[in-house]
């Protein structure tokens, strides 16, 4: 008896194992990033009146969407960004994204929510309007719209009015455009939150900043380490806010103009004045002991027509950590020492130094390939073309120590797409059922293979984001794959309720549907006619062809129109 016991306690305990390993790999994830925002280049502050929401570091756990009314805003698993970044699975990523950072800064912030209020769709989001919305300068910035306002769909979404607004938004992601493929921008629902990600978003009365190359400006670093009573340089640098085909979206230009100023860790009180960045975006600064103490301290680059109609930028912020004595430099790291992109493909790198408060560092970054890729000054690399390439970081302390490390990046050759294709060109649903269209794209190994769906009219067919359509109610519809280049299409027309064919809708097709279409095509259309249903071929276009179909189905040559 005692060894069937144990028996039966071994079976359970192999039972148990896998069954716990499986939820711990299926466990939503939390991420911890920094938020910013602003309104005309002048920073926000909080519900609370004490939180200046600059380089705010914040938790934001997974929560479900769907219980704030937004279920068509999941983030499914997602093709490369060779392949066009478009969702390939149907299980939902248990991830924050950054919408799911938006509701939580929101409610928190916006509407001065309790945490027990937040994240889980109690607050009624999408139909509160804030009371006020100030910012830094004391200024009441309310809109007077609804805290949140989303249209569009799945990868396309749009935010119609933002923190009780309806102005000019934008938002990057750790200082860059965010891309979800090559000249494809990324919306909220699409970015998934990673730890240490920078979100920056910012308001503008004018829409001026697109064509100026504005928006966002930002430090060379996020976090500088300086010695009391020395002089430091600070570069501030800007990148374009359009998603550029050939990642010039990620290249780095000075910001010129921009005032620079000393605050306390929080962002509220003014410590000093920095100055203003000269032609190439630098301003130096010496740390005088007498005004600057051991500690740390938020470097913001504000716009100078700030709070005005003018302002193009939005703040820069970096951290400041001031010490009494620095320590010489004894290494560098990259966060990744070989990857392989796609041409366009977007990555910045990210140098470790040993230790990190080592002493006045310049970084030197280069590319052993240019033809094959660039890299900025602050480590973002560019690609062109298939090959290969090292991108190599040089720090040097002020002693002259110097350390380097190496990334070895290997770029695809690109594929193009030639066409698309879809399994039917005509299909008959009745409503409430569902099907699935299934798109082939050639040659197959084009490097973006991932596609979007649309339908003509949601209220007839819905289709999701792998091509599976519910019928809704009677009446025809045409569903368009299209494949993320956005260069090649396939269509096919869902009749609901309805036969292709029976253009009198009489139930019946016969040489009767054959006539009408016969005198459609002269101009001469019978009023009970049913164009929706006359193209039983799929090509788009009612005529004689179509009419011929009809008449070698109602004699019995074809038993179906082409599907």
């Amino acid at each position: 008896m005692m060894k069937r016991r144990w028996i039966a306690f071994l079976l359970v305990l192999l039972l148990l194992i896998p069954s716990a390993a499986l939820a711990e790999e299926t466990q939503p994830s939390s991420k911890t990033v920094y938020f910013t925002l602003s309104n005309d280049g002048v920073p926000v502050l909080g519900a609370d009146g004490e939180t200046v929401l600059t380089h705010v570091k914040v938790t934001v756990p997974y929560f479900d969407l769907g219980s704030y009314g937004l279920s068509d805003f999941y983030r499914y698993e997602a093709a490369s960004f060779e392949e066009g970044g478009g969702y390939i699975g149907d299980e939902v990523i248990q991830q924050p994204t950054v919408l799911h950072l938006y509701i939580y800064m929101l409610e928190k912030y916006c509407l001065g929510l309790d945490d027990s209020e937040c994240m889980n769709g109690s607050s009624d989001l999408l139909n509160q309007t804030p009371d006020a919305v100030m910012d830094c300068n004391g200024n009441d910035i309310t809109g007077g719209m609804k805290a949140l306002n989303i249209t569009g769909s799945s990868c396309s979404m749009y935010m119609q009015q933002f923190w009780g607004h309806d102005e000019n938004l934008m938002y990057y992601i750790n200082h860059q455009y965010p891309l979800q493929a090559a000249g494809w921008g990324s919306t909220a629902d699409y970015i998934l939150l990673e730890d240490g990600m920078t979100v920056d978003v910012a308001m503008f009365t004018d829409w001026s900043f697109w064509n100026d190359g504005g928006a966002f400006g930002f430090f060379d670093r996020d976090e500088y380490y300086v010695q009391a009573g020395t002089s430091v340089e600070f570069s501030v640098l800007k990148t374009e806010t359009i998603a550029c085909e050939d990642g010039s979206s990620y290249e780095s230009k000075p910001l010129e103009n921009v005032d620079v100023k000393l605050y306390d860790a929080t962002g509220t009180e003014e410590i000093d004045w920095i100055g203003t960045t000269d032609a190439s975006g630098v301003v130096r600064y010496t740390f005088e002991q007498s005004k600057v103490t051991p500690g740390d301290y938020m470097l913001m680059g504000l716009d100078q027509n700030l709070g005005t109609s003018d302002a193009r930028y939005a703040p820069a912020t970096a951290i400041v950590h001031v010490v009494e004595s620095l320590e010489p430099l004894t290494g560098v790291t990259l966060d990744r020492t070989s990857c392989e992109l796609a041409p366009a493909e977007p990555l910045k790198l990210i140098a470790t130094v040993t230790p990190e408060n080592a002493a006045g560092l310049t970084y030197q970054w280069t590319s052993s390939n240019e033809e094959v890729a660039h890299v900025s000054d602050i480590g973002v690399v560019k690609t062109f073309q298939g090959g290969e390439t090292d991108i190599t970081c040089t720090v040097t302390d002020a002693a002259g120590n110097s350390f380097s490390a190496t990334c070895h990046v290997t770029v695809r050759e690109s594929v193009s797409v030639e066409s698309v294709t879809l399994d039917r060109k005509l299909t008959e649903l009745r409503v409430g059922d569902t099907l699935k269209l299934n798109q082939t794209v050639f040659p197959e190994n084009a490097s973006q293979k991932s596609c979007q769906w649309k339908s003509s009219d949601l209220s007839i067919v819905h289709v999701d984001h792998l091509g599976n359509l519910t019928a809704k109610a009677n009446g025809v519809a045409t569903i368009t794959v299209t494949t993320d280049d956005g260069s090649k299409t396939a269509v096919c027309r869902v009749a609901v309720g309805k036969k292709f064919g029976d253009v009198n809708y009489d139930g019946k097709i016969d040489t009767t549907d054959a006539m009408y279409i016969l005198q459609f095509t002269i101009g001469k259309a019978p009023e009970d006619m049913d164009a929706e249903v006359a193209d039983t071929n799929g090509d788009g276009v009612t005529d004689t062809t179509d009419a011929m179909l009809i008449l070698q189905y109602a004699v019995g040559m074809i038993s179906e129109f082409e599907q």
